[in-house]
């Protein structure tokens, strides 16, 4: 019943992302790079996306972790983070 809580919020995570889309971040992204110029655009949007990857797979390791369980010896439970 847990996982299927769970896969229901990712479902809406992606809702969300897809909402995003929606509203008008095409306008906003060429006002930014009006006042900022393409470079800092450039550099903001890979930072961001680094920052997005680096935090979906620190999720994913957290994830496996607990799918290891309590009796396993994993990084959540050497750090305590169980």
């Amino acid at each position: 019943a847990t996982r299927v809580v769970k896969l229901v919020k990712i479902l809406r995570l992606l809702k969300i992302v897809k909402m995003l889309r929606i509203f008008k971040i095409p306008t906003l992204l060429r006002h930014l790079e009006s006042v900022f110029g393409r470079g800092f655009l450039r550099l903001t949007t890979l930072m961001s996306a680094a920052i997005l990857v680096t935090h979906l797979v620190a999720c994913f390791f957290h994830y496996a972790a607990y799918l290891a369980g309590k009796d396993t010896a994993t990084w959540l439970s050497i750090a305590e983070l169980e």
